[in-house]
């Protein structure tokens, strides 16, 4: 399975940090840790989910589990630790701080055999949710402008796609929408769930000329307050290509 920071994956940014991300609810100075209905924030919780690769017709688990917390880029954040079955010796990191009503996501760092090879500190922190939830809700994610693809793509193998020896630039929007609430089954059981969608536009402008080249993407999400993401759909477009799901196989929740 291609890491879930490939150049498509990246398009469809935001339902990744929703898949490993919504879990982080507590972070900041230690007499500011905030706690909500929403979400599960103590150490040692973990979900295993189950993805299968709709390009590639691979399957695999991911399992995702919170850490503690750490300085990142001079913020305290908690820590989500994401490892997948198909990728031994990987781990990824997410770090993240809920400031009392958003869900803010500031970086990434990527370990292979133990040791840091890369490090990401977004441009722009990503307001990753905005609550409480509130069906009919729409907020704006993170707007980028000029930046480039290794700002905030961990698997970044060079900024220069056109290769002319100039770095290429990128713009990105992200929006999501909570459509709905509804009862939905998966592996791990049945629960009563929000409906996010969120929309992802990327704008990429070649150094060597041309017209820029447009790629968009849709995820559609349930979350299950109290537990996490229980199932998660990719789409590209134009071509409207189903990327990726991810199915909650099993959680436990730290205390």
């Amino acid at each position: 399975m291609k890491s879930r920071f490939s150049l498509f994956i990246v398009v469809t940014i935001f339902s990744l940090l929703c898949l490993c991300g919504l879990s982080f609810m507590s972070c900041g100075d230690d007499d500011d840790v905030i706690t909500t209905d929403y979400f599960s924030n103590a150490d040692g919780s973990s979900w295993i989910y189950t993805v299968t690769d709709h390009v590639n017709n691979t399957t695999a688990e991911r399992t995702s589990t919170i850490e503690g917390t750490k300085t990142f880029n001079q913020v305290n954040c908690q820590i989500m630790k994401d490892t997948v079955s198909d990728e031994p010796g990987t781990e990824y990191y997410t770090y993240a701080v809920d400031t009392g009503s958003e869900l803010m996501v500031y970086g990434y760092e990527l370990y292979e055999n133990g040791s840091l090879t890369t490090s990401v500190v977004l441009p722009v922190p990503f307001k990753n949710l905005v609550y409480p939830l509130t069906v009919g809700q729409t907020w704006q994610v993170v707007t980028m402008t000029g930046v480039k693809l290794s700002d905030f793509d961990l698997d970044a193998e060079s900024d220069d796609l056109d290769g002319d020896g100039i770095d290429d630039t990128w713009d990105v929007t992200i929006a999501a929408t909570l459509k709905e609430q509804a009862i939905i089954s998966v592996s791990a059981g049945s629960f009563k769930s929000f409906n996010i969608e969120s929309w992802v536009k990327a704008t990429i402008h070649l150094s060597a000329g041309g017209s820029p080249f447009v790629s968009s993407a849709v995820t559609n999400f349930w979350f299950a307050p109290g537990v996490n993401v229980v199932t998660e759909q990719n789409y590209n477009f134009p071509q409207g290509i189903h990327v990726e799901t991810a199915e909650l196989k099993s959680y436990s929740l730290g205390s």
